[in-house]
């Protein structure tokens, strides 16, 4: 339950492994491919939003809101922000990005800043915005894509110039989601590969992928069809009816958008399913039964390398080969 300063919004999370659900797509069968088991780790710290870039892991320490860099055994090379510095925690969004040069990326949700920072605690860059942003992507040095409401507390994307600290609506994104209560509706997560940037939906079946490079703009939606969640309204507050999480996590690589379902097979009903998806298409392309391990399941991912992918069961971290 997370509660918002004007308007109180309550959003009822389910986290269930699998959701019944009626298709209206006219070929929904998922197309399987085989996942391999090859090793698993034992998470020592609370760890979240667990990824790898160039040979190293990196990961969020729950606990101590600092950013960990680990080799490729997992040990932790360095950390940031264990003195306080770190981003503040927010499960739903991942919200660094790492870089070159032993750099990292972060949005601070809760100071609605932007910074560029080392493992040796040097800020490169640091910028407050002067109104709150929720969350964001970094195209480059001096140029960003970020999320924050609009009136009605409408879903907005915006272009932020970091130079000349100047916001414009990004229009061809906000008209998709210009009902009202947008914001509650189709709340995600917002990543960032290569020209691509991608907003993941979990209660609504709706995800798209923007091209800033061509403003190229394609709307996806997953594997089975949904109606939008309701609204409801309560005393001047607002909350969700009863609406599941139809995802748990996505990820990104090589023009590919990784998906971990929350709904399930009929053959496989307790286990959660790995989607995938071309960004150039938008269009479905295969999928892995995901195993369960020791009654837990997975609650999100990342992309290694050579079509090997972690995930993170609970207090483990599980390491598979897509074939």
């Amino acid at each position: 339950m997370r509660i918002f300063n004007f308007v109180a919004v309550i959003r009822l999370l389910l986290f269930t492994a699998t959701i019944s659900c009626t298709t209206l797509d006219e070929n929904p069968e998922r197309i399987f491919s085989k996942i391999t088991f090859i090793d698993s780790i034992e998470l020592e710290l609370p760890l979240r939003r667990i990824m790898y870039h160039e040979e190293n892991f990196f990961s969020y320490d729950y606990y101590s809101k600092s950013l960990l860099k680990q080799d490729k055994n997992f040990e932790i090379i360095d950390s940031l922000g264990k003195w306080g510095n770190g981003p503040k925690e927010n499960l739903l969004v991942r919200n660094y990005q790492p870089i070159q040069n032993n750099k990292i990326m972060i949005f601070d949700t809760e100071k609605h800043s932007f910074k560029v920072q080392d493992f040796s605690d040097s800020v490169y860059l640091y910028h407050k915005f002067t109104s709150p942003v929720e969350r964001g992507v970094a195209l480059n040095d001096s140029l960003l894509i970020t999320i924050a409401s609009r009136p009605d507390f409408k879903l907005g994307f915006s272009y932020y110039d970091l130079g000349k600290s100047e916001s414009q609506s990004i229009d061809e994104l906000n008209i998709l989601f210009d009902e009202v209560n947008s914001g509650l509706i189709y709340e995600g997560k917002l990543q960032i590969e290569g020209d691509f940037v991608v907003h993941t939906s979990y209660f609504a079946n709706h995800w798209f992928v923007f091209n800033y490079n061509t403003n190229d703009l394609k709307i996806g939606s997953y594997r089975y069809e949904f109606e939008n969640p309701k609204v409801l309204d309560f005393g001047g507050g607002i909350m969700l009816d009863n609406a599941p999480e139809l995802i748990s996590d996505t990820f990104l690589h090589d023009s590919k958008l990784f998906v971990i379902s929350n709904v399930g097979e009929r053959d496989f009903p307790e286990q959660r399913v790995l989607d995938i998806y071309d960004l150039k298409t938008a269009s479905y392309i295969n999928s892995y039964i995901l195993p369960k391990f020791q009654d837990s399941a997975p609650s999100e991912g990342f992309y290694i390398q050579n079509d090997r992918i972690g995930l993170r069961y609970e207090d483990f971290l599980y390491i598979f080969q897509l074939e």
